[in-house]
């Protein structure tokens, strides 16, 4: 889709809607997957709402059982801290004597030591080692470990200490459940909510690959392709209706850009063909006249040099509308490169230059035959063009390190200055060194647009001297059984070659 956005559409804006719009149809990948977030997001939301109630489970039980536990002991202190104050050690030591007897069956834990920590009178025997003289809130067990108490000490005048407490079995108990209610929730939750996230993702990426099957369809030039409709009027439904219309704005422009240019052609090149014939008609009625003669012999090349401008736009605007990608299939590169070479191999002898040609058997890109005949055509044309008499011009045609394949003419002219290589590809850009030659700048325009058609990538560089142009085409997807592959189409290349063979100036600049 992207080549036929081009077409009809060159502005910055339109630039950057396209590169968004590749970035969108671009498969996932891991950890920088779009959906792959949201499904994570999903589930962490599912999970949180499942795990909630159970935290105010735990916040109504456990958490008010552990605050009335607490709170009794501060109620008991409270009480005995009275008793003290009114009747003395006497009264507390009494007090704490009747609690020490029920004790036994309530769980409950009273002590009262003096300054030494010496039991004066209380449930245990002893005071607690793990109490010690600090004072405030202490959990220890009891009994070999049978028992947990959770206990507050304090210290009443005269260096009296007094110990009150609870047994927290029951709570340790109740939160052992509630934290395995917690564990197998929090894993049912968890894996529920990593179905759910996979079903949600499962959705999300089915959508978006119908989006890039589709605009893969499109790029590959069948531009009829629509996005499916499922009437549930969601919001892919809306995308795929927004996207449906951008699709069918975009074959309407492609069909009236060749409707245009059927019309150039038939009513612009038609008459410059017919006013070729009548100037070649007076030229040989005038043979005996030198001066009309030569004339008639320029404005022909004129024509001839109008109809050729005209023959390479319209080639352009056909491989800029992506339509002939749709045709592509296994080319064997090498024996394009041979077959072009030998079609150029008497006129690089006329000029007195060696051709060489080195192309490996069996390489094979996925492409359109002519076209890639027709780009080698060009970069030869342009390298003969340069070359002085005496000089080499090589092709090469050979597998890429990274796979694929490696197209280079390289040759032995003036070549490109660095500040002209980076625009040497632009329609009508004739560089400084070759404003005296012969040509109007579309040679390397085409072929950077037979590049751009099959991904490739062109680069140019400097040969010391020369100028020297690389073609790196990505491999087939697909290669055919070895056999005889047939020439490019001759009409493809023949009518540079036919020009430079005739006296003319070839039409294509470097």
């Amino acid at each position: 889709m992207i080549p036929v956005i081009g077409a009809v559409c060159r502005g910055a804006v339109c630039r950057g809607a396209v590169g968004r719009l590749r970035r969108l149809s671009t498969g996932p990948r891991w950890l920088r997957s779009t959906s792959l977030r949201l499904a994570a997001g999903f589930a962490v939301i599912f999970a949180l709402a499942a795990l909630a109630p159970i935290g105010v489970l735990w916040w109504a039980t456990a958490g008010s059982l552990d605050a009335g536990i607490s709170s009794q002991i501060r109620a008991d202190i409270t009480t005995l801290r009275r008793l003290y104050h009114d009747g003395g050690l006497a009264e507390l030591r009494t007090a704490v004597a009747g609690r020490a007897v029920a004790a036994r069956h309530d769980g409950t834990v009273t002590l009262v030591a003096d300054a030494r920590l010496t039991p004066i009178a209380g449930s245990l025997d002893a005071w607690p080692s793990a109490v010690g003289h600090a004072t405030g809130w202490h959990e220890f067990e009891l009994g070999g470990g049978a028992v947990r108490v959770r206990v507050d000490h304090v210290r009443l005048a005269e260096g009296v200490n007094l110990l009150v407490g609870r047994d927290i079995g029951e709570l340790i108990r109740l939160r052992s459940l509630i934290l395995d209610a917690v564990a197998w929730s929090a894993a049912v939750a968890v894996t529920l909510a990593a179905v759910l996230g996979l079903l949600f993702r499962r959705v999300f990426l089915v959508s978006l690959r119908s989006i890039r099957a589709t605009a893969d369809a499109i790029a590959r030039g069948d531009i009829s392709r629509r996005l499916a409709v499922a009437g549930s009027a969601d919001e892919f439904d809306l995308l795929a209706g927004t996207l449906n219309d951008l699709f069918a704005r975009i074959e309407a422009l492609v069909a009236d850009v060749r409707n245009v240019s059927n019309a150039v052609a038939h009513d612009l090149r038609t008459p410059l063909a017919e006013l070729r014939v009548r100037l070649e008609a007076l030229q040989r009625r005038h043979a005996g006249a030198p001066e009309v003669a030569g004339g008639l012999e320029a404005a022909i090349a004129d024509v001839d040099r109008l109809i050729a401008i005209f023959t390479a736009l319209l080639r352009l605007a056909d491989i800029d509308s992506g339509m002939r990608r749709s045709a592509f299939a296994p080319v064997a590169l090498g024996a394009v490169a041979t077959d072009v070479g030998e079609l150029y191999s008497a006129l690089a002898e006329a000029r007195d230059i060696t051709l060489t040609v080195t192309a490996a058997p069996d390489l094979w890109v996925r492409g359109d035959r002519d076209l890639l005949a027709q780009a080698v055509s060009n970069l030869l044309d342009n390298a003969l063009k340069f070359t002085p008499a005496g000089g080499t011009v090589t092709l090469s045609a050979t597998a890429g390190v990274a796979g694929g394949a490696e197209l280079v003419v390289a040759d032995r002219g003036p070549g490109l200055s660095e500040a002209d290589r980076p625009r040497a590809t632009q329609r009508f850009f004739r560089g400084d060194r070759s404003r005296h030659t012969p040509g109007v700048g579309l040679g390397l325009s085409l072929v950077q647009a037979v590049a751009d058609l099959h991904r490739a990538t062109l680069v140019l560089s400097d040969h010391r001297p020369g100028l020297l142009v690389r073609m790196t085409l990505p491999g087939p997807e697909d290669v055919p059984a070895s056999g005889p592959p047939h020439p490019p189409d001759k009409e493809t290349v023949q009518p540079t070659l036919s020009g430079q063979m005739a006296g003319q100036r070839p039409h294509r600049s470097g």
